[in-house]
């Protein structure tokens, strides 16, 4: 897992959404970049929300995920 100390830039690209009146799945892809080292890519990979609606009819983060599709830097 990477701890960002800076500023970066990110993108989420939603490529499919699966609702029901109380829960929404959402699948995608992330990026994030540091535009402080030339815009260098940090991270990219494939995510996952559950959306909740709570009981004061408020939609709320249940569940999230992510999975790296860069290979695993050697410590």
């Amino acid at each position: 897992m990477h701890e960002f100390k800076e500023n970066i830039d990110a993108k989420w690209r939603t490529s499919k959404t699966l609702e029901t009146p109380d829960e929404t799945l959402v699948i995608g892809t992330y990026e994030i970049w540091n535009p402080k080292h030339g815009n260098a890519m940090v991270d990219k990979g494939n995510q996952m929300i559950v959306w909740k609606r709570c009981s004061d009819n408020e939609w709320r983060i249940h569940r999230y995920m992510w999975v790296s599709s860069l290979p695993r830097k050697s410590s």
